[in-house]
């Protein structure tokens, strides 16, 4: 459902703008690499985990658990006992097959999914078939095989009773009702800046010679803000690619850069506030799984979310000035979270007496 609301969102960008002949898929897989929030997000966790560059209140926390063996600090209040609450795991032998073979599912038939849909709908080279997709009816048969796939491994282990395989399955669509709220009340907001004609109204203030220059940069912070505010990067989403688009292709003029680079920019910014808002349902559910104290847990990742906000930040305007390519970009960006991290690490140590 995310890749399929973010397809969605880049439609009503582009029919925002009056822009045509661009297929949402194609607009899609343009904008990863305008994405740098994620994409640092995602290579920071790993220079964490191998360097133990820890900082902030995460630091501290590490050393009280290494150094006292207290997994929370005193007066912490913990969102979930995790054993109490989820009870025993099952008592049967861990099988790589019960994680792997679902996914594979979920990846294969998904893709295949595209494809003919894709195919179905029209298309010559396979780019153009994905871009005729139908992304919610592939996502639809992705889902519905992997879960066959995960009662079929169950059943033929003997792993659960059938009994069990239908109230797990219950209780995942259960999960999924808050999921399913926030959607509706994303394109609900959605509907209602477009109704109103906020887009037009932004575009119209903006003057004919206006640079780029500082575009990428100001919608990412306003992105970081609304779902730093809101906890919800599915509304900060819907209000901000139908106002992205429209400004980047007034200054542009060029259709697909302005779709690609603004959705990557607004998708990056929405994210942020999932990573440590403290209203946001991702974070509430990361302090409750993981049985930490709410507060606790958004402050040991707010250090972590401004650092990779600040590098991207950087990048969003080196972008906008110089229009450097990202696969030169996302390197410099690289060297530069090392060196923020290594001196944020090094500060820490020395606040600690270590």
């Amino acid at each position: 459902d995310w890749i399929a609301y973010q397809l969605s969102m880049i439609q009503k960008g582009m029919e925002t703008a009056n822009i045509t002949g661009i297929a949402p898929i194609k607009a899609f897989f343009g904008s990863i690499p305008f994405n740098f929030y994620c994409i640092f997000t995602v290579l920071f966790v790993g220079l964490i985990a191998i360097t133990e560059w820890d900082f902030g209140p995460m630091l501290k926390a590490e050393l009280r658990a290494r150094k006292e063996g207290k997994t929370y600090r005193d007066g912490a209040v913990p969102m979930l006992n995790v054993d109490f609450e989820l009870g025993e795991p099952l008592k049967t032998k861990p099988m790589i097959l019960t994680f792997a073979l679902p996914i594979l599912a979920l990846v294969g038939v998904t893709l295949w999914g595209f494809y003919y849909t894709g195919a179905k709908a029209g298309g010559e080279t396979l780019i153009d078939k994905l871009g005729n997709a139908d992304a919610a009816t592939a996502l639809l048969w992705g889902a519905f095989a992997m879960v066959l796939t995960g009662m079929g491994i169950a059943a033929g282990f003997r792993l659960m009773k059938i009994s069990d395989m239908m109230k797990t399955f219950l209780d995942g669509l259960k999960l999924m009702l808050l999921a399913c709220a926030i959607l509706v009340l994303a394109w609900s907001i959605g509907t209602v800046t477009k109704d109103m004609k906020l887009a037009d109204y932004v575009v119209s203030l903006i003057k004919e010679d206006a640079s780029f220059t500082f575009v990428p940069s100001i919608i990412f912070v306003v992105s970081m803000l609304i779902s730093f505010a809101t906890g919800t990067s599915w509304g900060t989403m819907a209000i901000m690619t139908p106002l992205a688009v429209p400004i980047a292709y007034k200054i542009t003029g060029d259709a697909f850069f302005s779709v690609t680079v603004m959705a990557g920019t607004v998708f990056a910014g929405a994210i942020f506030g999932d990573h440590c808002s403290p209203i946001s349902d991702t974070t509430v559910l990361s302090s409750i799984f993981s049985g930490s104290d709410h507060m606790d847990h958004v402050n040991t990742q707010i250090p972590y979310a401004l650092t990779t906000a600040t590098v991207s930040l950087v990048l969003f305007f080196i972008y906008g000035s110089f229009r450097i390519s990202p696969a030169i970009l996302i390197p410099i960006g690289l060297v530069l979270l090392v060196i923020l991290s290594r001196i944020l690490h090094l500060n820490g140590m020395k606040k600690y007496n270590i």
